[in-house]
């Protein structure tokens, strides 16, 4: 049959419609876990012990996603694409069957860690499929859909995290969060036709570029979360992981501008000011949601006294926002193309709320209004900074690098997530039992970041629409 050049790997229409969902499927448990966690971890640290080690688990999860991102985003295009997605989403079912039987928050560290990095293979891969399988006129509708998709994560994942973690056990959560991925990668398995129109003998993994990147990467991580508490910051050792970080980093840019092609990062991507503004924005822009996500039902449970379930019905509130406001983001979006405009605005919304929710934490001036209209802005944000950058790179570059630039782009996400847990991390272990001025603290790091990202989408010229020929 006649297909659009802009399609890589033809699928029959009509297995399209159960194919996505199928796809979907499988990505969406990565988004009610995220989500459900942050209402069952206090549940489960309060259980098995270990609750000092809150934050950890979460910087364990990003430092997965952090790491693995780039490459896998490289192996989109030299790897068969169907196994590589059955085998990601496989792994991730046994390591989400494996947070059940975790004895001690140290195991669920690194249990997190194994699931977090199993669920970027499946979600990189996930998405380029999208971009794969239909043409470019379509791509950008079908994506605004993976941002209904998370939408809907943020949304069932606490109300049903709560729901079994109040009237059964935290467990349960899991069991069904297997169940929606086991369908998905049936129904993969099925509709999903093998691509073999692969590269083979571009399989070579960047491990150059790997070893620079990684030890850049932990040293970076361990001074942000331990700084200050396992040593001074004026000390010997602060002193060696900021060289460690710099060298590293320095080495790792060099050795990926001579593989360039065959890089885990290419850097002639940053070339397209269109890739360098969605990469620079998507880190910046993960930082406001960041201690919302993360510490609103812990803020809830520990400072307000709400139950589980109340507060997972909370962060529930936001995930209807983000649904309502998803299905309409994702046409106008495709409609009128402005993506500039849409994450400047995003942006600036959960930056100026962000100031809002810290100022009502440190005079204690919350209440239930005021966390109904906190949860429904930051929802209505949700959707378009953790899809709209998605879209500039799958709609804006060649096809031959969408695999790669999706990656990067998903590093990006994970590389601000990162730096933010670790940063909130560190801020909510110095004020100890104080978790409301602590919590109320972390809402900064989400302010300066916000306040990055917009200097930067302001300062960068980029075409105004999506698809817009030309590069400044």
């Amino acid at each position: 049959p006649a297909v659009d050049e802009s399609v890589v790997l033809y699928v029959d229409p009509a297995k399209r419609i159960p194919l996505v969902p199928g796809i979907f499927a499988v990505l969406l448990v990565g988004g009610l876990t995220t989500s459900a966690l942050n209402t069952i971890l206090p549940v489960i640290a309060t259980e098995i012990g270990g609750l000092d080690l809150f934050s950890l688990v979460f910087i364990a999860a990003s430092f997965g996603g952090v790491l693995f991102s780039p490459i896998a985003g490289g192996f989109i295009n030299v790897v068969n694409r169907k196994n590589l997605f059955l085998i990601s989403s496989a792994l991730v079912i046994v390591t989400q069957i494996a947070h059940v039987f975790v004895p001690t928050m140290g195991m669920m560290v690194a249990v997190r860690a194994l699931n977090a990095v199993c669920a970027t293979f499946a979600n990189i891969t996930g998405l380029s499929l999208i971009a794969f399988i239909f043409p470019k006129k379509d791509r950008i509708r079908w994506l605004g859909f993976y941002g209904t998709m998370i939408a809907v994560g943020s949304f069932f994942g606490p109300v049903i995290g709560g729901f079994f973690t109040d009237n059964l056990s935290w467990q349960w959560f899991f069991y069904v969060t297997v169940a929606i991925a086991i369908v998905g990668f049936v129904v993969v398995a099925i509709y999903l036709p093998r691509d073999d129109q692969v590269n083979r003998k571009a399989v070579k993994v960047d491990w150059s570029g790997l070893l620079f990147y990684g030890i850049s990467l932990m040293a970076a991580l361990y001074l942000i979360s331990f700084g200050g508490k396992a040593f001074d910051w004026a000390s010997i050792t602060t002193l060696g992981l900021v060289i460690a970080v710099v060298i590293a980093g320095f080495a790792f840019v060099k050795v990926e501008q001579r593989k360039d092609e065959r890089a885990m990062m290419p850097m002639s991507l940053f070339r397209d000011s269109r890739f360098t503004l969605t990469f620079i924005a998507q880190f910046a822009a993960i930082g406001p949601a960041i201690p919302f996500f993360m510490y609103l039902s812990l803020y809830l449970q520990k400072v307000l006294g709400y139950t589980a379930t109340n507060a997972g019905l909370f962060a529930g509130l936001s995930g209807v926002a983000a649904v309502c406001f998803s299905l309409v983001f994702a046409p106008y979006i495709a409609k009128t193309g402005l993506v500039k405009q849409s994450a400047f605005t995003a942006l600036a919304v959960m930056t100026v709320i962000s100031i809002l929710t810290a100022l009502a934490g440190f005079f204690s001036f919350y209440s239930l209004p005021l966390l109904v209209v906190v949860c429904i802005i930051y929802g209505c944000a949700t959707p378009i900074t953790t899809t709209v950058y998605i879209m500039i790179v799958q709609s804006a570059l060649p096809k031959e690098v969408i695999g790669i630039a999706t990656g990067n782009i998903q590093l990006a996400m994970s590389l601000g997530s990162m730096v933010s847990v670790a940063i909130c991390g560190a801020i909510l272990n110095g004020y100890g039992a104080n978790l409301n001025s602590g919590i109320s603290t972390t809402y900064l790091v989400g302010v300066a970041m916000g306040i990055f990202g917009l200097t930067i989408i302001a300062l960068i010229k980029m075409p105004k629409k999506i698809g817009s020929a030309g590069n400044p």
